[in-house]
């Protein structure tokens, strides 16, 4: 309205200030449009769900894995031994009675001692049978 002050070529002001408001009045609700703002929502009112666990369990995972590998340093090296061609090297029990020169028997008895051992060190209640 100020760019028309003075000039005569206006022949309705009032016209000209009617049709001014209602193009600003335009413009602002394009801009309200745009901006998607009655879509909106705040951050607390959307669920994030994650696969990665909270840190407090990472921590908790990375304390029973280091307790876990003091119990398998603290076994009696046969059984450590066998217990570990298991379950790092994937040998089956007839593999490791070979490699070991026991009896499939005594491996099963190393990996039964191994694993009731480690649950107990770990606080787990885990089934030691697999």
């Amino acid at each position: 309205m100020m760019r028309y002050e003075g000039t005569r070529d206006i022949r309705s002001p009032s016209s000209m200030l009617f049709r001014i408001a209602s193009n600003v009045a335009n413009d602002l609700e394009r801009a309200e449009q745009a901006r998607h703002v009655t879509g909106q929502c705040t951050l607390d009112d959307v669920d994030l769900a994650s696969d990665n666990p909270s840190p407090e369990r990472e921590l908790a995972g990375q304390q029973n894995l280091a307790l876990l590998y003091e119990a398998i340093a603290e076994l009696p090296p046969k059984c450590q031994q066998v217990f570990l061609l298991s379950r790092v090297r994937h040998m089956t029990y007839p593999e490791i009675a070979r490699h070991c020169g026991i009896s499939v028997k005594m491996v099963e008895k190393h990996i039964s001692r191994a694993l009731a051992f480690c649950a107990k060190r770990v606080g787990g209640d885990a089934d030691v049978t697999s």
